[in-house]
């Protein structure tokens, strides 16, 4: 933890990485997705007005443009 650690955390972690409930995890990412291009005011009225009429959530891909990064080669 006090390898990471820089003063600019405290915001986040007053108690700084001496802090007993803080937690370091280690996790392995091979893909992440996001969203690139929010959805004008008009796309997501309409996207909500539609969900609340038929109870459907709609894709990610309705309402904006979304995207991948892979960080692993898939099947390696």
């Amino acid at each position: 933890m006090k390898e990471l650690w820089f003063e600019g955390l405290r915001v986040w972690f007053p108690k700084g990485p001496d802090d007993p409930e803080l937690a370091l995890l280690a996790i392995e990412v091979e893909k992440a997705d996001y969203w690139a291009d929010p959805a004008s005011i008009v796309t997501y009225a309409f996207a909500y007005v539609r969900t609340r009429l038929t109870g459907q959530s709609p894709s990610p891909d309705e309402i904006d443009e979304s995207k991948s990064v892979h960080f692993r080669r898939e099947g390696s």
